[in-house]
């Protein structure tokens, strides 16, 4: 009985991280370079940098960390 309530509980969590992982949140940018691989490293960077100019009119500047961070680009 034991066992049977273990292994329920195992393919419950099995099936959410499978469904966890299908359906992914990324942005559209990250999406065509990291998984689809059909723009360029370039090409990614700019996407970036204009969606963080964007994106930093709707942010708040009070914490300067938090632009610290935002600066940042991640490329391979």
């Amino acid at each position: 009985m034991k066992k049977n309530i273990i292994i329920f509980f195992m393919l419950v969590f099995d099936i959410y991280a499978f469904i966890h992982g299908k359906v992914y949140h990324v942005s559209a940018a990250y999406e065509d370079f990291y998984i689809k691989h059909a723009i360029s490293a370039e090409q990614y960077a700019a996407r970036i940098r204009a969606e963080e100019k964007n994106a930093q009119h709707s942010y708040s500047q009070d914490d300067p960390k938090e632009t610290i961070y935002r600066s940042k680009l991640f490329l391979p």
